[in-house]
């Protein structure tokens, strides 16, 4: 894949193909629950949400939070199959939709603890395009499917593309943040917007970042943008000296 072929895709099966195989586990296993936050409105069952929360925390930890992986996991595939066992047959074609929209979500949530972090971000992509393709047009359908699948689908993809490309940043391009940049004020932003998810306060960060000395166009633009982040944000994580 060219540079201009990376930033042309829509489809984010595309860049996750081309990045498999590097070493980037952590930041693979982010953009697995940057995909699944989008839809988990959608799930009810708590063993699920679980699954979502533990894989998050399971990106920046090892030893006994990996040990305790396969009882999260397990007790999330439970909920899944407690959904996929019911039967379909009942509902009506609403109900069905939001039946369906539920048992992706779940499955986007419970996915992201898998142990294999890349098979847990391509797993989770496809579950929650799912999920997007059975939520179009709330609440009722004369057919199974909305008619406007084909546009709500292509939607959800390209913001999986933009959440992917902030979470991993170029491959074409890589940026070292200069310690003369890393003052205590940046850094407890960047904190800050890490755990809680504030990335509102990205601006804030880029205009600390400035004032340390920092002139590179792409971390500043990137900080500035009006565009989705998640948890990983490549200058986030530069900040903080994650990867």
């Amino acid at each position: 894949m060219t540079e201009a072929e990376w930033l042309a895709a829509s489809n984010p099966a595309l860049l996750l193909g081309f990045l498999r195989g590097s070493e980037e586990y952590r930041k693979f296993r982010l953009f697995a629950c940057a995909c699944a936050r989008r839809v988990v409105h959608l799930v009810r069952d708590e063993r699920a949400k679980a699954a979502l929360g533990f894989a998050e925390q399971l990106a920046d930890r090892t030893g006994a939070a990996r040990r305790g992986r396969p009882a999260i996991h397990k007790a999330g595939l439970a909920a899944c199959q407690s959904l996929w066992g019911q039967d379909q047959g009942r509902f009506d074609s609403g109900e069905l939709l939001a039946h369906l929209a539920e048992s992706n979500a779940t499955h986007a949530a419970v996915k992201t603890a898998e142990a294999d972090a890349t098979v847990a971000a391509a797993a989770c992509t496809t579950a929650s395009l799912a999920a997007a393709y059975t939520t179009c047009r709330p609440p009722r359908f004369p057919t199974p499917f909305p008619p406007d699948r084909g546009d709500r689908i292509a939607d959800e993809e390209r913001t999986q593309v933009v959440l992917f490309r902030d979470i991993f940043g170029s491959p074409f391009r890589p940026v070292t943040f200069s310690p003369s940049w890393l003052t205590p004020t940046a850094i407890g932003l960047a904190e800050a917007i890490y755990a809680d998810l504030a990335f509102d306060r990205l601006p804030i960060l880029a205009d600390a970042l400035q004032d340390a000395g920092c002139e590179d166009i792409d971390i500043l633009a990137h900080c500035r943008g009006d565009w989705p982040h998640a948890r990983g944000c490549w200058v986030v994580d530069g900040v903080l000296g994650k990867r």
